[in-house]
């Protein structure tokens, strides 16, 4: 009794999902646009369609992960057939999302400006449903991307760093190996 209260508290909360939805994102650019926490009723099919514009040649992104929910061997929450897939406007298939541990991502695939259209689909197979979280984004490609470093990166820099600064200080200076030549 308490578990579909929480559900039904959860879906009002959030809004329940509707199958074969479609949700227009306007012009897509480098501001990532987010969908999250879909919840979809038990036991259906779905397929939701993101529409969006590209008003230049630009590189697109988009990524889907599905939460799995297992309580003592029952799937709670979890799709099934799971997929992230990117159409034209005239519904030909572009591309499909490389799968990694749910999480399915679409990288840097070149559109010129038109209408296109994200679509994630699966089959829902928890007690309670499924839930998966979208999100996507445009970079125009004559535009660089700002290059952000991994924190990895940035702490090699500074151990480097470090590491030299070790070096030169307790290297002899100039003077004092030339006098000591002397």
């Amino acid at each position: 009794m308490k578990t579909s209260s929480l559900w039904i508290a959860t879906a009002a909360l959030l809004g329940v999902h509707q199958l074969g939805s479609t949700t227009d994102l306007g012009v897509l650019n480098a501001t990532p646009e987010v969908q999250i926490l879909e919840i979809l009723a038990p036991h259906v099919t779905f397929s939701t369609q993101y529409l969006f514009t590209v008003l230049n040649n630009s590189s697109v992104s988009a990524g889907a992960s599905n939460l799995w929910l297992q309580l003592n061997n029952i799937t709670v929450l979890g799709i099934d057939n799971f997929s992230l897939t990117l159409h034209d406007n005239s519904n030909n298939l572009l591309t499909s999302a490389v799968a990694s541990n749910n999480s399915y991502t679409i990288d840097a695939f070149a559109l010129t400006p038109a209408p296109y259209y994200f679509e994630v689909s699966g089959n829902t197979i928890g007690t309670q449903g499924g839930f998966y979280s979208f999100a996507a984004a445009a970079y125009d490609m004559l535009t660089p991307i700002p290059v952000v470093p991994e924190p990895a990166s940035v702490g090699m820099l500074v151990m480097g760093l470090a590491v030299m600064g070790v070096y030169l200080a307790r290297r002899p200076s100039t003077q004092q190996a030339a006098g000591a030549a002397a």
